[in-house]
């Protein structure tokens, strides 16, 4: 998992420098100001206070999340569980006076970052991605990289703005 997370960033770094990949507000996974106030529309929504939902671009805050939650809980868990692994080696990397509780530490940021993505993946990414009335079984999005024009237009209605303004709706739904 490790390699993989290594090889994404390559990636994502790549991809960047060649300018094969902008920023663009509406199309990134990068935390924007509006998410903010999506989430506390779509909770105010959920609670009966809107009237309606917010718009949605190619991701939700909540896809948002769970990808950057990726990054923090590979560099937590991944380094302190090399170090864990290797103790020998890592332990030139320490000094000598936090010999005494850098391993206490290291052991509760592992554990404590394990279960919290336990929890997080067993209560939210499992209803939003898996229980969903409209996903169920499962969203085939992350294995196909498609999208159903229906489903588009219900989850991420600016995305379909920005895909299809002013062009007919020829793709398959």
């Amino acid at each position: 998992m490790i390699v993989d997370f290594i090889w994404h960033v390559i990636y994502l770094i790549y991809h960047l420098i060649t300018g094969r990949m902008k920023f663009d507000p509406a199309t990134t996974i990068v935390p924007v100001p509006s998410d903010i106030t999506n989430a506390i529309q779509n909770m105010l929504y959920f609670i009966g206070l809107a009237k309606t939902k917010p718009k949605f671009a190619r991701y939700n805050y909540i896809q948002k999340f769970d990808y950057w939650a990726v990054f923090w809980g590979m560099a937590i868990i991944g380094l302190s569980g090399l170090i864990l692994t290797f103790p020998t080696q890592a332990s030139i990397f320490f000094p000598q006076w936090s010999a005494n509780w850098i391993w206490e530490v290291l052991f509760t940021l592992h554990s404590d970052e394990a279960l919290l993505a336990i929890t997080y993946i067993t209560i939210m990414h499992f209803y939003a991605e898996h229980l969903k009335w409209a996903n169920f079984p499962m969203s085939m999005t992350w294995i196909t990289g498609r999208i159903s024009l229906h489903h588009m237009k219900e989850e991420h209605p600016l995305e379909y703005e920005l895909e299809f303004k002013g062009k007919s709706d020829t793709r398959n739904p």
